[in-house]
């Protein structure tokens, strides 16, 4: 398989349905076995995102998958220049020659995609902004209504499911919210149901030694989650309220948050 085969697709008409979506429909689960994560941290691994990530990432593995991941920040993918030739051309396929064609290779052989990111002025990263735009050759250039609203369908047949991990360093966790509803479209979008939102707030805290006990149940929550999604396609709302429980009062991350920079 390579990133090109959608062209076939895409002349044979796009799907309104992809087999991935039928079976979340029908609530269909068969264990993956195959995960793609796409960690956009421009920290990489030295950030609070790799701390829930990685959690979360060892669980996976702990399950039995095998997992793929490919920091953002080691890429050379340029930005969409918006030339549509994907859509326009003979070839179908992006102009642009870099790291992405071969991500998007990746992309088709995985059962479930991890995007990873931190929360940045009320959403994702720069990093993984661009790497959603450059996934328009996915798409059929034809515009169909879908849940109300219009979208341009898949060219593919099956796509991997989608399951978000984010960290913010707000105190509440309904700052993650404008995030959660854009990966909520770009789900219907890009025919990748979302399994799950794993959100960890009030990120400063993960370093506090007050919170070191705490810190331990949230990575071991992450990890088990990991291996929850492989088996049931989900992950329960106790282990991911336990991933976003208050580390600190909020007092106290208060005063950590205005003394944290001058160190």
């Amino acid at each position: 398989m390579t990133a090109t085969d959608h062209i076939v697709n895409m002349h044979a008409g796009p799907y309104e349905e992809t087999e991935n979506e039928r079976d979340y429909r029908k609530g269909i689960w068969k264990q993956p076995q195959s995960i793609l994560g796409i960690q956009a941290s421009p920290r990489k691994t030295r950030g609070a995102t790799e701390v829930i990530y990685s959690g979360f990432a060892s669980g996976l593995k702990r399950g039995g998958a095998v997992v793929e991941t490919i920091y953002l920040g080691d890429t050379n993918i340029s930005p969409c220049i918006g030339c549509f030739r994907c859509w326009l051309d003979e070839k179908g396929a992006c102009p642009l020659k870099d790291d992405m064609e071969a991500i998007i290779e990746r992309l088709f052989t995985a059962e479930i995609l991890v995007l990873a990111t931190p929360l940045y002025m009320d959403g994702m990263s720069g990093l993984l902004k661009n790497f959603i735009d450059r996934l328009m050759p996915i798409n059929h250039p034809s515009i169909f209504p879908r849940e109300g609203r219009s979208l341009h369908p898949c060219c593919r047949s099956r796509m991997p499911n989608l399951v978000l991990v984010s960290v913010c360093g707000f105190y509440e966790k309904e700052n993650f919210d404008p995030l959660v509803n854009q990966l909520s479209r770009f789900s219907v979008n890009m025919h990748m149901p979302l399994l799950a939102p794993i959100l960890r707030p009030e990120s400063l805290s993960m370093r506090s030694p007050e919170a070191a006990s705490r810190v331990t149940e949230v990575t071991r929550a992450a990890q088990e989650a990991g291996e929850q999604i492989l088996q049931e396609g989900r992950v329960s709302r106790e282990l991911l309220d336990t991933i976003s429980q208050p580390l600190l009062t909020r007092e106290q991350y208060g005063i950590l948050g205005k003394t944290w920079w001058r160190r």
